[in-house]
This record gives C-alpha cells, sequence and structure tokens, in this order.
C-alpha cells in the first residue's frame, strides 16, 4: 500500500517498488521481475519490468546487450533480425550500442526469465533526474512526459504525475511509436502515456525529436498502495460503498476496487472486515484485472496512516521504526535476516502472533526461505530490534526501479 508493500512483492510495491505503499502505506506488496526486467511513472534507462528493461550498457556480445542496473544488478537483454533501435533518437543499429550508454527496451519476457527486446532506444548520455527515470511524467530540457490530455494539431498537452500540464510540441520529423511500433502522430489519443525526448528552447517550448506512446500506464512506481497495474492496485480510501472501495492515486485519478466475500483484508497488518474500511485510509490491494479494466482484489491491506518515506514508497526494502524488508538472505529459527537494496542486513523478529502470507496466501515462518523478498510491518524497541507483526513474502521480486525492494 506509492504505500504498503509493494509487493508481495505485485512496484515496485513492486517499486521497489510498489512502491515504491514504487514511486505509500504501510502495508503491502508488489512483485515482479525487477532485477531482470521494470512507470504510471516511469520509463528510460534503468526501469525494469517484464515489457520493459535497461540500464547502462555494460557489454554488447552478438545479440545481447548486457546492462547495469541502478543497483549494481547485470541483466541481459536480447535482440532479433526485427529489434529496432534509435541512438540519440535517430534511426540506428545494434552495431552502434556500445558499453557506458544508456538504454530502455521494450519488449517480452518469457517463461524462462529471458528478456527479448522490440525496440531499444539508447542514448550517449544519461538522463537527468533520478537515474533511471523518465518516461511518463519525468520533465527535464531532453525529456518530457505524462499521460496525454489532448492533442491540438502538432501539439501534445500531456499531465504529469504532480497533475501540471505541458506543451509537448512535434514536427513533421518527429519519429513516433505506440506500444512499440512504428506509428504516426494521428495514433496519439488523450489517456495514452507518452515519453518524449527532444530540446527545450530559450523560451522554455519543449519540442519532440521522437514520441514513445503506449496505449497502457507503465508499471513501476507508484509502488505499494498507489501503484496500479493488472493485478494491483491502491492509493487512499476515498469512499466505501458496499464492496466498492474507490482510491485516489498519487496522480490524483480515481480507481474502483471491488472486493467479493472471499476477499481478505488486513488493517494495520491485523486481520479485519471489509466494514472496517474508511475514507482516509491507505491500501494496497492484490487481484485481478477482467477485459473491461475492472478490478477485483484478493487481498486489501490498508493502513490507518500514510507510509514514511519518498510518496509512494514502500515495499520490500522499505525500512523505518515500523516496516523492514529486503530479500531474505537466512531464516534461523523465528529470526528473518534480510539483505536491503544498500547491501545492509537486517533482522526481523517474529513471535508466535506474528501473521506471514506467501504470494499473497496465508502461510506460516517455515516458508519462507532464503532468496524470497519481504516487506515487513511492527514495531522498533530502544535497542532497535525490529519485531514484526505482519509478513509478507514473494517468490519473485517486486516491480518498480530496478533492484526491487529498496529502502
Amino acid at each position: 500500500m506509492k504505500r504498503i508493500l509493494m509487493g508481495m512483492l505485485s512496484g515496485a510495491l513492486a517499486v521497489a517498488g510498489v512502491v515504491g505503499l514504487s514511486q505509500t502505506s504501510p502495508s503491502v506488496a508488489a512483485a515482479m521481475q525487477s532485477v531482470q526486467t521494470t512507470s504510471a511513472q516511469q520509463r528510460g534507462p534503468g526501469m525494469n519490468d517484464s515489457t520493459h528493461a535497461g540500464g547502462q550498457v555494460a557489454s554488447v556480445d552478438g545479440t545481447t546487450i548486457t546492462v547495469t542496473g541502478r543497483d549494481g544488478a547485470s541483466q541481459a537483454i536480447q535482440t532479433t533480425g526485427s529489434t529496432t533501435v534509435e541512438l540519440d533518437g535517430s534511426t540506428s543499429s545494434l552495431s552502434a550500442i556500445a558499453a557506458g550508454q544508456f538504454i530502455h527496451a521494450e519488449g517480452t519476457t518469457n517463461s524462462a526469465g529471458v528478456f527479448t527486446a522490440t525496440a531499444v532506444h539508447a542514448s550517449t548520455t544519461a538522463p537527468q533526474g533520478r537515474p533511471g527515470d523518465g518516461g511518463p511524467g519525468r520533465n527535464d530540457g531532453t525529456y518530457a512526459g505524462g499521460q496525454v490530455a489532448s492533442v491540438d494539431g502538432t501539439t501534445i498537452t500531456v499531465t504529469g504525475r504532480d497533475g501540471t500540464s505541458q506543451a509537448i510540441q512535434t514536427t513533421g520529423s518527429t519519429t513516433v511509436e505506440l506500444d512499440g511500433s512504428a506509428s504516426n502522430l494521428s495514433a496519439i489519443a488523450a489517456g495514452q502515456f507518452i515519453h518524449a525526448e527532444g530540446t527545450t528552447d530559450s523560451a522554455g517550448t519543449f519540442t519532440a525529436t521522437v514520441v514513445h506512446a503506449n496505449t497502457t500506464a507503465p508499471q513501476g512506481r507508484p509502488r505499494g498502495p498507489g501503484r496500479n497495474d493488472g493485478t494491483r492496485a491502491g492509493g487512499q480510501v476515498a469512499s466505501v460503498d458496499g464492496s466498492t472501495i474507490t482510491v485516489t492515486r498519487p496522480d490524483g485519478t480515481s480507481q474502483a476496487i471491488l472486493t467479493t466475500d472471499s476477499t481478505t483484508v488486513e488493517l494495520d497488518g491485523s486481520t479485519t472486515s471489509r466494514d472496517k474500511l474508511a475514507a482516509g485510509q491507505f491500501i494496497h490491494a492484490e487481484g485481478t484485472t477482467d477485459s473491461t479494466g475492472t478490478f477485483t482484489a484478493t487481498a486489501v491491506h490498508a493502513s490507518t496512516t500514510a507510509p514514511q518515506g519518498r510518496p509512494g514508497d514502500g515495499g520490500p526494502g522499505r525500512n523505518d521504526g515500523t516496516h523492514a524488508g529486503g530479500q531474505v538472505a537466512s531464516v534461523d529459527g523465528s529470526t528473518i535476516t534480510v539483505t536491503r537494496p544498500d547491501g545492509t542486513s537486517q533482522t526481523i523478529q517474529t513471535t508466535g502472533s506474528t501473521t506471514v502470507e506467501l504470494d499473497g496466501s496465508a502461510s506460516s515462518l517455515s516458508a519462507i526461505a532464503a532468496g524470497q523478498f519481504i516487506h515487513a510491518e511492527g514495531t522498533t524497541d530502544s535497542a532497535g530490534a525490529f519485531t514484526a507483526t505482519a509478513v509478507h513474502a514473494s517468490t519473485t521480486a517486486p516491480q518498480g526501479r530496478p533492484g526491487g525492494p529498496r529502502p
């Protein structure tokens, strides 16, 4: 819950966040591959999920590009004869990709975890802003993006993550992609998400050389509450009407989360019922989205207080007095030792009353094993010992910024 776990780690709370409650409330899970693969918020080098990958190029060996993510982890990006390549906004080829460049790739991940790119966007200079940021919502002198509000002639107006508007000018030479395929300006429509590369003149006018558009919101931050993709949703509760929870996401948009009699509910780490949910709380939900876009929750994790950290952060790797997490290094009796994104270790104590979930289902401490990713809620005593009231574990790394768990 961009305020709870990210995931469970589905963002990330994966997101790294989701994280990320990228990338706000204390409890949830957001998971997917982030070290190997991750924005409605981020794209650009360093965003890694099952349909996007990137980072700084470490090497190019034949058709394989190996990149280093922000967390120092490596990822192999496979290319094929049909993979399109751009370098600094211009059409290029794989032979032009070299160590030290920064890339963002779009593609698919097979069941073995191998990422194959349909499109590779490379740059000889590091993106501005937080390393690896970009895409919708990232706006600086050479990049701009967000959700399309309108298209008027050659001008695309987008709404950024902070709710502000920006005009993106295009010209006859601006190249356009939609969902990874070559397209044109006439295909860009309100509601899509874009990432544009270009220049800003002295008057502050941004003119795009390249526009990358998507019909669906990119994954990544938010993580936790506020992180919303096909398997997770969340934000601050605006209202509860029967079985429907309406939340306000970090970007100000609303989302309806449907619940059923089989939906499990937690409030501040303890099992509860749907009637305990109220406006003002922060939630992260796990579930499914049907073909009409309706999200139905299998599990709802709620909190009465907003999570600490950057808005939208949380999930595995987020560590403060009431939350802790990372990748499990070992389990010794009632003590779980995790490795956080910065490489430091933390011990998480459990008791007989600590509740445990694994991949969204009720479980037990005996099921927790090295290599899993966890987000824990609890308390820290005066000696600095953290004791968990609830542990949310995942067998896969959370989505969000590369590296999954993060503090």
